[in-house]
């Protein structure tokens, strides 16, 4: 399995920003200055958690997913 973060809003200093503050340093943080990399996936504002398999959507979190949530998804379709 692979984590990705997409960053679109603000700018890119601000997602670095958010990736200090936050800890995010176990999967990349990409950054782009358009929210048309989340029109593949139906997502129209952050913060929006998606879980994929075999480029398959499994779960859809509007507003984000804890680490639990996550983590009990992963096992749960396992």
């Amino acid at each position: 399995m692979k984590v990705v973060g997409i960053g679109t809003q603000s700018d890119l200093a601000s997602a670095r920003e958010f990736r200090a503050d936050t800890a995010v340093r176990s999967f990349p943080l990409l950054w782009t200055a358009s929210p048309a990399a989340w029109a593949p996936f139906g997502v129209s504002s952050q913060p929006y958690t998606i879980l994929l398999r075999d480029g398959e959507v499994v779960k859809r979190w509007p507003g984000g997913a804890s680490p639990e949530e996550i983590r009990a998804e992963v096992d749960r379709t396992a």
